[in-house]
């Protein structure tokens, strides 16, 4: 579905960044993560995670965190060629910059959405368009979400030969790949099923959205597979990131083993619950790399080091937002 830069389409509404919500969602995040950090630090040698990351290689730090730069950049060219798709306007450059600022608002605010609501906020005010900007945003999303539940599942069909724990490893599997289900259903018949709900301002909404992501991967196929190959591209970073820290804290994991483990780790974050994802990746990560027989404080410092490599990412966004306050006009071209 595409429209004309200038057609907002009145269905989709998206609110300046500076409007926050309820403050009682955000005490309850801070208490959510609060008490899983609590909950850690009562059962795990703090000293040893110190220690640890004390001890880190720096060389393999500043691996992980170029790393995670490339895929941030890549994440910003993939909505590009999802945006363009919905006939929304936008420059390699323009794409990249607010996807550099999105992550600095995904760090700096309560809500990881924060981020997404700033680069949807910031490409309409760029582009006269809020409806494809909003939908642009939403689709990639979605698409960046089942990828990762895609590259989850293939690394449950390589988990056998890494987890000793069989009834530990069915949960997971049963976990990861029913959930995979329930998304690639919903990306295909969601316009369908969400249908007679479409007389209403919401339903009219999430058909929209819906119909958006779907038609990012459908025909013309060479472009749904290039943004399939970005996807894929994003998702092997940031395990390969995991990877490089595991290297820095010399710790016993494999590539394979991050590539099982990493992706339901990912899947666990996005769970709206916590402050940035703190304490609940933390839980996750010491959970499944548990499986895979890492210690508890290596899974720790592991997780609060990339954690850390996010925080650091998002610092030039924050650079680009006080420099230009993202709302330069758009250029033309590529």
């Amino acid at each position: 579905m595409s429209e004309s830069p200038n057609d907002a389409d009145p269905a989709i509404e998206v609110e300046q960044p500076a409007k926050a919500r309820h403050p009682i969602f955000l005490v309850l995040k801070i208490a959510v993560t609060l008490g899983l950090v609590a909950l850690l630090v009562s059962k795990i040698d703090i000293a040893a995670v110190t220690a640890r990351v004390a001890n880190a290689d720096p060389a393999w730090l500043a691996a992980a965190v170029a790393l995670l730069a490339a895929q941030l950049v890549a994440s910003g060219l993939r909505w590009r060629r999802i945006a363009l798709r919905l006939g929304l306007p936008m420059t390699r450059r323009m794409a990249v910059r607010l996807a550099m600022v999105g992550q600095f608002f995904s760090q700096a605010m309560p809500a990881a959405i924060g981020g997404d609501v700033v680069r949807a906020w910031l490409a309409s005010r760029e582009s006269g368009n809020l409806g494809a900007s909003v939908s642009s945003v939403l689709s990639d999303r979605a698409i960046a979400f089942v990828v990762l539940l895609l590259t989850a599942s293939v690394g449950q069909v390589l988990a056998s030969s890494l987890v000793s724990d069989s009834r530990a490893l069915e949960a997971l599997r049963l976990f990861v790949w029913a959930l995979t289900a329930i998304a690639i259903a919903g990306l295909a018949l969601g316009p369908i099923v969400v249908a007679p709900l479409a007389k209403f301002k919401f339903g009219a909404r999430l058909r929209r959205v819906l119909a958006d992501a779907r038609s990012i991967v459908s025909p013309p196929w060479n472009k749904a597979a290039a943004t399939g190959l970005i996807s894929v591209f994003v998702q092997l970073s940031l395990v390969a990131c995991a990877f490089c820290i595991a290297r820095a804290l010399a710790l016993p994991l494999t590539f394979m083993g991050c590539l099982v483990m990493i992706p339901p780790v990912l899947i666990t974050t996005i769970i709206p619950v916590s402050i940035g994802g703190w304490g609940v990746r933390e839980s996750a990560m010491v959970v499944g790399l548990g499986m895979l027989g890492v210690q508890s404080d290596g899974a720790l410092a592991l997780s609060i080091l990339y954690g850390l490599g996010n925080l650091v990412i998002a610092v030039p966004g924050g650079i680009v937002w006080v420099a230009t306050h993202g709302l330069q006009p758009a250029r033309s071209g590529p």
